[in-house]
């Protein structure tokens, strides 16, 4: 059975790592038992990793990473990777086209935290479908034990991280943003995995 306080922990700690790193997620992964805890939280093998920046030149690296003022800056907003909206009947020339903020999925992450009532935690100007906000979502429904919610959730705003995992190596091959979201991705694939299979195992049982 998977820890799911040690799965909430580790959706937090990507919520924070996906922010402009601070002295907190820098005590983190520093720590001497940070790959160890990592793997076993995630149920994956960190791939062999560059060595630990100092916080300046993560600060650095985070800026040119992703900074919306940085020339490549790569996107860590889900409507980015998708579609604007899957609605067919759309009018809208760009409704089908990606790159596009604000789509279906910034609309349904913000019924999602107002449902739940997360609404108000988040400052109005912060794009409610940003990778921190889902995986602090996420990580809100694993403590609550609304697991079938959590699962959706993964599901529908974390199966963007290919494309992520993607663009961050195309920039940066040696990042350590690079292998922890590759690690990241491990284990939301492997999460979905599983769970497909299990729900297969239900349809297929006779009662």
């Amino acid at each position: 059975m998977p820890d799911h306080m040690k799965q909430r922990d580790l959706l937090l700690f990507y919520a924070e790592l996906y922010k402009p790193p601070g002295d907190a997620v820098y005590e983190v992964i520093s720590h001497p038992d940070f790959r160890t805890e990592l793997e076993q939280a995630s149920g994956a093998a960190l791939n062999d990793c560059c060595d630990l920046p100092s916080l300046s030149s993560l600060k650095e690296e985070f800026r040119s990473l992703f900074s919306s003022s940085s020339q490549n800056g790569i996107s860590l907003i889900e409507s980015f990777y998708k579609p604007w909206t899957t609605d067919q009947t759309a009018a809208l020339p760009f409704a089908q086209s990606k790159g596009m903020m604000m789509g279906d999925p910034a609309w349904h992450m913000r019924y999602l935290l107002e449902e739940i009532g997360l609404n108000s935690s988040y400052d109005p100007m912060f794009y409610p479908d940003h990778i921190s906000v889902i995986l602090e979502l996420a990580a809100f429904l694993l403590e609550e034990q609304e697991t079938d919610k959590f699962t959706l959730l993964v599901s529908q705003h974390l199966n963007w991280l290919d494309d992520l995992v993607e663009a961050i190596r195309k920039q940066k091959k040696d990042s350590l943003y690079l292998k922890l979201t590759e690690l990241l991705n491990k284990f939301v694939n492997e999460f979905t995995i599983c769970n497909q299979s299990f729900d297969r195992l239900k349809e297929d049982s006779v009662c």
